[in-house]
């Protein structure tokens, strides 16, 4: 299971793993999640907290090949061990949007709070602030990580309440809430009659352990089964409150099963007639109790009414978008391409093709008797993979009459393999060539990356997109007319292609819905309480709010 911390595992767990010493087999024990038997492998002194930052490539989304990005976090360590500066490349490469930008940093954690065992081994394993890591493959991606902190175990002061809350919300609560049902026991008299529970013991059948039971009613005795302060509480009584309580249940006998009913029956009056008894005694308590309970109510009508329903009402969202498009406009924007790279002798040369219209990123050649072998081809299925990664891409394919079999194997390949019939020209070629030309050029300014990053995965970087002022400071600070613009930077070359300058336009529902979302439930929580201000009359007894406030006034005032 790994090592584990208090208040990580449920208590009766725990309990019986820190009972356990080192080599030794626990004796069996039960959880709500059946028997278990433990034996403790190792225990170590609480490994505290650590603060670390990372530099994330993600290995999930649209393009993503797991070689490359390998290839990729293994160039930056590379980098990094030769000196390149840890803030400059979290920004340059992490796609960690959350921490990129503050050099990574994660807040401090303990054992398990990740949720990855190869990243927290992989933490825990640094000693010296500022050391890093190795890459390492999480669930995530795959990440360098540097110790920034660590932090011991705090003083029992500062963790009282911390563990206090902690306590009362895992299965030691149990043992407090059983201390004190005992207690209201003897404060309130409690008396058993054991008579009676046996006879209602007597009354159970298997129908119980199917939570199906249901005693006929004319044979249930009206003996007192029990009493609190005086008060008895009888067998007719207890039976009609067992049957809401009975749940399919396994590995007991009906009597056993009716005897923990029977005494949850009991311990829930008692605490049932000490709450009316504080209540009633309690104004302030009473008030309290009122308080959660109507802001229960008005969470669960707001939900109802405004939040919920704002997702869920599709025609009603689209309508309110449509009544209100004069909200929803994109500013002036710059539609354009990054590209950054630390050797400027790379990017004089992208400066020389940056403006083509595409880029010939991948080619081969069938010969004509390969059409049995298109399947399995290895080189199709790196073409295919190229073209869902740098989109918009076309496939050019030049064919003669010398390649019948193999070029509508070829068709019908790239057809399964969902490319478009769009995205496919092909050429006849007059010739009597024996085999197919393939060739794939992309669109996508992306696809230098892949040009250019054959031999070091960080010697180019390329973004493309739309961006409004204040979006990138290397757009800023560019003027914004369609040019191509290069930049020095922290010791990296950037090159800033404006292909053109959109200017204000509406914006689409789908490109803002989460926006049109917010703004959809305050509108119908307030046409909502125009409904309720129109339905109920509203009176303020105005001299009694000026006593209220006169007296809170008085007590601002002569408070300390």
């Amino acid at each position: 299971l790994g090592y584990f911390t208090v208040f990580q595992m449920v208590y009766p767990f725990e309990n019986a793993a820190y009972r356990t010493p080192v080599d030794s087999v626990s004796d069996i024990f039960r959880t709500r999640f059946g028997y278990h038997i433990l034996k403790v492998n190792d225990k170590r002194p609480y490994s505290g907290r650590i603060k670390v930052s990372h530099i994330m490539l993600l290995t999930t989304g649209k393009g993503k090949q797991e070689p490359a990005i390998r290839e990729s976090i293994f160039a930056i360590h590379d980098a990094l061990a030769n000196g390149a500066d840890w803030d400059e490349m979290c920004r340059q490469y992490s796609e960690d949007m959350r921490t990129k930008d503050n050099g990574g940093t994660l807040p401090f954690i303990g054992l398990r709070q990740i949720n990855d065992e190869a990243f927290e081994n992989a933490a825990f394993s640094l000693s010296e602030p500022g050391e890093i890591s190795d890459p390492v493959r999480s669930r995530f991606g795959w990440h360098i990580i540097r110790l920034e902190e660590r932090e011991g175990l705090k003083p029992f002061d500062e963790l009282k309440d911390e563990i206090a809350s902690k306590v009362s919300k895992d299965g030691r609560a149990q043992l407090s809430r059983m201390a004190v049902i005992e207690k209201l026991k003897k404060q309130n008299h409690f008396t058993e009659y054991e008579a009676a529970r046996q006879k209602l013991v007597a009354m159970a059948d298997s129908t119980l352990l199917q939570g199906k039971w249901r005693p006929d009613t004319e044979s249930i005795p009206a003996d007192t089964l029990f009493t609190i302060a005086q008060k008895p509480y009888t067998i007719d009584k207890a039976v009609k409150s067992i049957i809401t309580m009975q749940r399919s249940r396994k590995g007991v006998s009906p009597g056993q099963y009716m005897n923990e009913l029977i005494n949850r029956y009991e311990n829930n009056s008692i605490l049932e007639y000490e709450e009316a008894s504080v209540v009633q005694h309690d104004f302030d308590l009473r008030m309290l109790l009122q308080e959660y309970y109507e802001g229960i109510l008005l969470f669960d009508i707001m939900n109802r009414k405004v939040w919920n329903k704002a997702v869920q009402d599709t025609a009603g969202l689209r309508k309110y978008f449509e009544d209100h498009r004069s909200k929803y406009y994109w500013n002036e924007r710059a539609k354009a391409t990054i590209v950054s790279s630390a050797d400027k002798a790379v990017i004089d040369e992208v400066k020389n093709i940056i403006d083509h219209e595409k880029y010939a990123i991948f080619s081969l050649t069938l010969a004509a008797d390969a059409n049995e072998g298109v399947v399995d081809n290895p080189s199709l299925d790196s073409l295919v993979s190229l073209y869902f990664r740098y989109t918009p891409a076309v496939i050019e394919i030049s064919y003669s009459d010398n390649t019948p079999k193999v070029y509508p194997a070829l068709r019908q390949f790239l057809k399964d393999m969902q490319i478009p019939d769009e995205a496919i020209r092909t050429h006849k070629t007059a010739t009597d060539a024996d085999k197919i030309m393939i060739e794939l050029n992309s669109k996508s300014k992306k696809s230098l990356e892949y040009l250019y990053n054959k031999e070091s995965a960080l010697t180019l970087r390329v973004r493309e997109g739309k961006f409004e002022r204040g979006d990138d400071p290397l757009i800023d600070s560019v003027s914004w007319k369609p040019g191509l613009y290069e930049i020095m930077k922290n010791n990296r070359n950037f090159l800033v292609l404006i292909h053109e300058i959109l200017a204000r336009q509406p914006q689409e529902l789908e490109e803002i819905k989460g926006k049109v979302i917010t703004d959809y439930q305050d509108f119908l929580e307030d046409a909502w309480l125009e409904e309720l201000k129109s339905k109920y009359s509203v009176k303020v007894n105005y001299s009694t709010f000026d006593k209220i406030k006169k007296s809170f006034k008085k007590k601002l005032h002569t408070s300390d």
